[in-house]
């Protein structure tokens, strides 16, 4: 005999129930979206809820609609026991929500503190960087000024005979 539609209700919020904790599980060992996590186990929230409800305050029509061949007394206790069962889970999917709300946070944390250590090694690296290019420039106007006067006492003393000559010369030529 098929499920009637409450029976397909129920089957279909303990199937996100289900998803939902296998997708917690697939988030925790890869990180994947929080949102989509969180999403489901609401949805699940509600359908839990609603659930209970249909249950606990509609306890006549539920029977009815669940059309079971049972023992009226029997039927009763089953959906007591089904509304038992949900108060359960829900109970359960709300110390979920909690704990998987805690790890998230403290993944966040984490993450802002590895991405502040960063930024400061970051920093760190970029103030080195600039020192070493301060000196290294420094160094480089040293050198240049360094073969500078090398090229001047090197061009002194390769043209001073000539320029002594020039200059020997020319006063001579004047005084005669």
């Amino acid at each position: 005999m098929p499920p009637t539609s409450l029976g397909l209700a129920f089957l279909m919020v303990s199937g996100i129930s289900l998803l939902s904790s296998f997708l917690g599980f697939y988030t925790q060992l890869t990180h994947f979206c929080f949102i989509t996590h969180i999403s489901f186990l609401i949805a699940s929230l509600i359908g839990q809820v609603f659930g209970i409800l249909a249950l606990f305050t509609r306890e006549k029509s539920s029977l009815s609609m669940l059309k079971s061949p049972r023992d009226p007394k029997e039927a009763k206790m089953l959906v007591r026991v089904e509304c038992g069962i949900f108060m359960a889970m829900l109970v359960m999917q709300l110390l979920v929500l909690a704990l998987t709300c805690m790890v998230h946070s403290c993944w966040v944390r984490e993450y802002e503190g590895l991405e502040a250590e960063r930024e400061a090694t970051a920093k760190k690296r970029s103030r080195k960087i600039a020192r070493v290019q301060e000196e290294s420039m420094a160094n480089a106007a040293k050198i240049a000024e360094i073969k500078a006067k090398e090229f001047d006492e090197k061009m002194k003393s390769k043209y001073s005979w000539f320029l002594m000559g020039v200059l020997y010369c020319g006063f001579s030529c004047w005084a005669a």
